[in-house]
């Protein structure tokens, strides 16, 4: 890590802006002293606050661990209430209209279910899940400004859908989905029609702790483990 920031002196300091993304770190490079260092870490901290998040109702796509962070796991650990994100995995072949139609009815899904999501009260998704902490959850959320659902998608052709079906165990039926706790690591596969009304009903349900399973490895798309272990 020293090398790769460039750093040959210690004690140092670095601030690293984006978790996902080690290699933007920023170096402190001034004298030891108490205010030029406090100046050189505010500075960081409001370039950081200044740099626009994922809007919370857009669709993007996963490719790489990066995006999984920046799309998925980020939010969740930034966000006062728990937050599912929904992955769908869907095929994309850009060289036929066809795909790129399939692909497009399947990201106007995932929208859609966030949109409902938005004009839903939270605590429709209690349902009697029967777990004391997973109600607390969702009453807290009852507060939340926003909707606790993020959605991305992933190419269930390419390397990356291949390693998120693996890992979570899922269909090789495109499309499909899974919902997933960043801060509970745990998870849920889509089984129904890739239809807005029953995946936003299967996801309140997950939000509830319905069918959510604890992942047994850590949260990465180069891990293809699909081991995982009941609540």
């Amino acid at each position: 890590v020293l090398r790769r920031l460039g750093i040959d002196r210690l004690p140092a300091v670095a601030v690293f802006a984006d978790p996902a993304d080690p290699g933007a770190a920023q170096v402190y490079a001034g004298e030891p002293k108490h205010l030029p260092l406090a100046r050189f870490i505010h500075a960081a901290a409001v370039a950081r606050s200044a740099q626009p998040g994922p809007d919370p109702l857009a669709v993007q796509q996963i490719e790489t661990q990066a995006d999984l962070e920046r799309l998925c796991i980020a939010p969740a650990e930034a966000s006062p209430v728990p937050v599912l994100c929904i992955i769908g995995v869907v095929a994309l072949e850009p060289a036929f209209a066809e795909s790129r139609a399939e692909h497009a009815r399947a990201v106007a899904v995932l929208e859609s279910v966030l949109r409902g999501q938005q004009l839903r009260s939270p605590h429709a998704a209690t349902g009697g899940s029967g777990d004391d902490d997973d109600d607390d959850e969702i009453e807290a959320a009852g507060s939340a400004p926003s909707p606790p659902l993020r959605a991305a998608w992933v190419n269930g052709l390419g390397a990356a859908g291949q390693q998120v079906r693996a890992l979570f165990g899922l269909s090789d039926d495109l499309p499909t989905a899974v919902a997933v706790s960043p801060r509970k690591r745990a998870a849920a596969p889509y089984r129904g029609s890739f239809a807005s009304a029953d995946m936003l009903a299967w996801a309140e349900q997950c939000y509830g702790g319905r069918g959510m399973r604890r992942l047994a490895s850590e949260l990465r798309i180069a891990d293809a483990a699909p081991a995982h272990d009941e609540l």
